[in-house]
C-alpha cells in the first residue's frame, strides 16, 4: 500500500503567476497522480474543478502563519485522520511549525529548498541575510531529508549547514512536456501574426516577475547595455519583448521602436514559439531560474549568464542553452547574433527525460531521493 504524503505550500499557488507557484503546482499535480497526496496551503487558491490531490486550505494568511501553534493540532489531527505518513514542506520557513506536527503525530518531515535564501538576500545586499541564514539552519536541521531544486547548491548547503550527504538530494524544477510542441510551426506563425512580427524580425524576450530585484536589474542591463549594442547593427530588424508583471509603471518610458512590454503572458508555450531566443543576464539571486527550463521545454533557445543558468544541466540542453562568457553587453550580442537562432530545432529528448515532472516526483516516493 502506498504511503499518503502531505505537501505544504505556505502561499496561494493557483492560478500560476510565478516560478515558485509553477513549481508547487507542477510537483503537486504529478505527485498526486502517483501517490495519495494532501496539499496543505492557505485560502485564496483558485483551484480547477479536477485536482489530482486533496487541497487543504488550513494555513492562515499573513507572516504570522509560521508561528500559529493552533495549526499544529488543527492540521495535524486532519493529516493523521487521512493517514499521512510524510510531510514535504516547500520553503524552510514553515519547517519548524510542521516539525511540531510531525513530532506530535508520528510523521516524517522533509523540506524542498528552492534556493539558499541567505545567499539570495546577501547577493541583493539585504542587511538581514544573517537572520535568514539562521532560519535556514533551523529549518534544514529539523528535517529528516532536504531536497534541493538546484544540485549546484547541495555542496554549499552541506558545508554551511552541516548536513549529512545521505540527507540531501536534488529535486529539480520540471516541465509538463515530454517532447517539443507538436504544433510548433503553426503556433509560431499564428502567435507572430498576433504580435505583428514580420518574418525577418528577430524577437528577443525576457520574462518573469519583473518586480523581483534580480529580474528588474537584468531588464535594466538589457535596456541600458545590450539594446545600444544591438542598435549598432543597423541592418538588424529586432524587437525586445518583455513579459511578466511588475513593469507597468515604467512601460511608458520604454523606447517604443525596439521594446514592447506585454505584461502577464497567459500562454507561455505560444509566446515562446513566436520568439527567437530568451536573453537571461540575471546576475544575482539563487536557485534555478525557472524561466530557463520553461523556455527550453517550449523549444526556445536561451542565451544566459553563468549565474542565470546555475542548477540547469547543460549536458541535456544541447544547443538550446548558450552561456555568455562575461557580463559585457558585447558578449551577449555576439551570442544573440551567432546562429542557429530559433529555427524550430528540437530540444533534445534527454532534456525531457531529465526534467519531466512525472519522472522527477518519483525521487520522493522512496523518501531518500531515488529515481
Amino acid at each position: 500500500m502506498q504511503q499518503r504524503l502531505a505537501f505544504v505550500v505556505p502561499f496561494p499557488f493557483l492560478p500560476i503567476r510565478s516560478g515558485g507557484q509553477a513549481a508547487a503546482a507542477g510537483f503537486a499535480h504529478h505527485l498526486g497522480r502517483q501517490v495519495p497526496l494532501t496539499v496543505v496551503s492557505t485560502p485564496g487558491n483558485a483551484a480547477p474543478e479536477q485536482l489530482s490531490y486533496t487541497l487543504l486550505p488550513a494555513l492562515r494568511r499573513g507572516p504570522l502563519r509560521y508561528l500559529d501553534l493552533s495549526a499544529v493540532f488543527r492540521i495535524g489531527s486532519e493529516l493523521r485522520r487521512q493517514g499521512v505518513e510524510r510531510i514535504i514542506v516547500q520553503q524552510h520557513f514553515a519547517a519548524p511549525l510542521f516539525w511540531l506536527v510531525a513530532r506530535r503525530y508520528g510523521m516524517r518531515l522533509e523540506v524542498w529548498s528552492h534556493n539558499l535564501e541567505y545567499r539570495r538576500f546577501r547577493s541583493m545586499g539585504r542587511w538581514f541575510w544573517p537572520l535568514v541564514w539562521l532560519t535556514e539552519w533551523l529549518g534544514y536541521g529539523l528535517a529528516e531529508h532536504v531536497y534541493f531544486i538546484s544540485p549546484d547548491e547541495i555542496p554549499t548547503a552541506r558545508r554551511v549547514f552541516r548536513l549529512a550527504k545521505a540527507n540531501c538530494s536534488p529535486l529539480p524544477y520540471g516541465t509538463d512536456r515530454q517532447a517539443p510542441p507538436a504544433d510548433y510551426a503553426a503556433l509560431r506563425r499564428r502567435t507572430r501574426a498576433e504580435l505583428g512580427l514580420t518574418d525577418d524580425c528577430l524577437a528577443i524576450t525576457f520574462f518573469g516577475a519583473l518586480g523581483y530585484g534580480p529580474n528588474a536589474r537584468a531588464v535594466d542591463f538589457i535596456l541600458s547595455e545590450v539594446l545600444p549594442e544591438l542598435r549598432k547593427h543597423k541592418s538588424l530588424n529586432f524587437i525586445l519583448l518583455l513579459g511578466g508583471k511588475g513593469w507597468e509603471a515604467k512601460a511608458d518610458s520604454l523606447p517604443k521602436d525596439r521594446v514592447r512590454y506585454l505584461g502577464f503572458i497567459p500562454d507561455l508555450a505560444a509566446f515562446c514559439a513566436a520568439c527567437d531566443l530568451l536573453l537571461n543576464p540575471v546576475a544575482t539571486g539563487a536557485g534555478v531560474k525557472t524561466k530557463v527550463i520553461d523556455a527550453i521545454a517550449a523549444g526556445l533557445p536561451v542565451v544566459s549568464s553563468a549565474e542565470g543558468a546555475l542548477g540547469v544541466d547543460p549536458t541535456v540542453c544541447g544547443a538550446q542553452l548558450r552561456i555568455a562568457d562575461t557580463h559585457r553587453a558585447e558578449d551577449y550580442v555576439a551570442e544573440i547574433l551567432r546562429p542557429p537562432r530559433n529555427a524550430g530545432a528540437p530540444t533534445p529528448a534527454a532534456f525531457y527525460q531529465h526534467y519531466y515532472w512525472g519522472r522527477i516526483v518519483r525521487r520522493v516516493q522512496g523518501g531518500e531521493g531515488e529515481e
